[in-house]
């Protein structure tokens, strides 16, 4: 432990130039070394306690006290979590401490442009692994307090030390990450900072991610979130989303294991509202869990993953629902960033998919009067919404609709008439091709995005489909006078 100590104090020194302007000789450090001395040397309980209070306010207010800290400090904090395990008030104070060293930014004209003690301090803590053995033996301390705070401060060490350097720390201390999800087991506070800092440990390492998988997390993250409310909950399933999403982001064994252990089924889950229709204004929490459960059925059928994978996903969702949850939020949503997402995912759910193709073709949504081809809705935002975004996403479901689909395309197609054949058609009754021919003909008063639109769609119905092609070019779509007056 000694050698441990005196090599993390040299590091700490050696730092301490980097951070400071040329100014470190005549920087006043806030007291911090008296309050050290106090700590290290003092024989009165009440007289050292005291001093590390002081030392966890200066340091929250102070970057000079954050900088003395970190250059001649760290081995005394770090002395006090080894040896002190029966004295819970030191304890408390001391990683209270460390984490107002790594959390709070502050600004002083002492520093070196662009240095932050708090990354520095956090690179050196987390430099030596021992350090961070010790944290996670912290872990097995009773004070709900200490685990608490071990908690917080292993969540600014991944934030703030040099990416990666953590999590090789973690897997290199037995039963690292055992002991991570162990805490998803404790009371709310300790197990909703857990979910924070396993989303930073696996937002990139892919070993990381395999063991929590292991360890159980979907099953913990499942239950959580339906404990917590679903899509209708607050921050804390936005959080358990985004973690799940992390474990399954390009990572093709964990999902196998995340179908064959029947999670699957579960997804369609996240996106029920029960409180509000899609067509209410949604709370902000609300656009947020339903954004994330978006992002998680997209990583589900993303065209990165082995086809193979890619088509039992496809399939399972289909027959769980999931188009008909996707249907509401891509053509209802008052929020145009939802309605853009379960664009995207409709598009990803049927592509390269025979049977999602065809029951997309054939499925209807509510219009004014009577109901209409989903189709139909998604070309009219694709033509007329808003939002440039959501109009890209409405023809990236024509893109993955027609994509391999020769007899979809060719229905559509089929659709097609002369302009103005269906010109006084009530918008309910109005074909696919008539809706699209209209945006290709009509008069754009300086707004040309709908007709390019509409052409791309036309692109994406013609694509590789020799009968399509020839259908279309035995239809007059000339354009009216007014129309072509209007171009030239």
């Amino acid at each position: 432990m000694a050698g441990y100590l005196k090599k993390l104090g040299g590091v700490a020194q050696a730092a301490a130039g980097a951070i400071l302007a040329g100014n470190g000789d005549d920087m006043d450090d806030g007291g911090v070394e008296e309050l050290l001395e106090r700590i290290s040397d003092g024989v009165l309980a009440d007289d050292r306690r005291s001093a590390m209070s002081d030392l966890r306010i200066r340091v929250a207010e102070s970057a000079e006290a954050q900088m003395a800290l970190g250059s001649i400090g760290l081995p005394v904090l770090v002395n006090v979590l080894k040896e002190e395990r029966e004295d819970v008030e030191m304890m408390r104070g001391a990683l209270e401490t460390l984490y107002n060293a790594m959390a709070t930014e502050l600004m002083t004209d002492k520093l070196a442009e662009g240095v932050s003690p708090c990354r520095v301090n956090a690179e050196v803590f987390s430099r030596e692994r021992d350090s961070v053995t010790l944290l996670l033996s912290l872990l097995e301390e009773e004070d709900f307090y200490v685990r608490y705070h071990t908690v917080q401060l292993m969540t600014q060490l991944v934030a703030k030390a040099p990416k990666g350097c953590l999590q090789e720390a973690i897997l290199s201390s037995p039963l690292g990450v055992s002991r991570l999800m162990d805490m998803m087991s404790e009371r709310e506070v300790i197990r909703n900072e857990t979910l924070l800092l396993l989303s930073s440990l696996t937002r990139t390492n892919e070993e990381v991610k395999k063991i929590v998988v292991f360890e159980g997390a979907f099953d913990r993250l499942l239950a959580i979130i339906k404990e917590e409310g679903g899509p209708e909950g607050g921050i804390v399933v936005q959080d358990c989303l985004e973690l799940a999403c992390n474990l399954l982001r390009e990572n093709s064994s964990n999902q196998v294991f995340f179908r064959e252990s029947s999670f699957l089924p579960t997804v369609p889950t996240f996106l029920q509202l029960r409180s509000l229709t899609v067509e209410q204004a949604m709370p902000p929490q609300k656009v947020a869990n339903l954004l994330t459960a978006l992002e998680c059925v997209r990583l589900l059928t993303a065209s990165t993953l082995p086809p193979a994978d890619r088509t039992a996903n496809q399939a399972i969702l289909m027959k769980t629902n999931t188009l008909g949850l996707l249907l509401p939020l891509a053509l209802k949503a008052s929020s145009a960033k939802v309605s853009t997402s379960a664009l995207y995912c409709i598009g990803e759910l049927v592509a390269a998919h025979p049977a999602n193709q065809a029951e997309l073709g054939a499925a209807t949504c509510d219009g004014e009067m009577q109901p209409v081809p989903v189709l139909n809705a998604i070309l009219r935002i694709a033509l007329l919404a808003a939002d440039p975004q959501q109009c890209k996403a409405a023809v990236h479901v024509f893109e993955c609709y027609c994509g391999g689909n020769a007899d979809g395309q060719l229905m559509l197609a089929s659709t097609i008439m002369p302009v103005g054949e269906d010109d006084h058609t009530m918008e309910d009754h109005k074909t696919f091709g008539s809706i699209l021919v209209q945006a290709l003909t009509a008069k754009s008063d300086g707004d040309l995005g709908p007709t390019c639109r509409a052409a791309l769609v036309l692109q994406h119905l013609l694509a590789e489909n020799m009968q399509c092609k020839e259908r279309v070019l035995h239809i007059p779509l000339e354009a009216t006078t007014e129309s072509r007056d209007e171009f030239l």
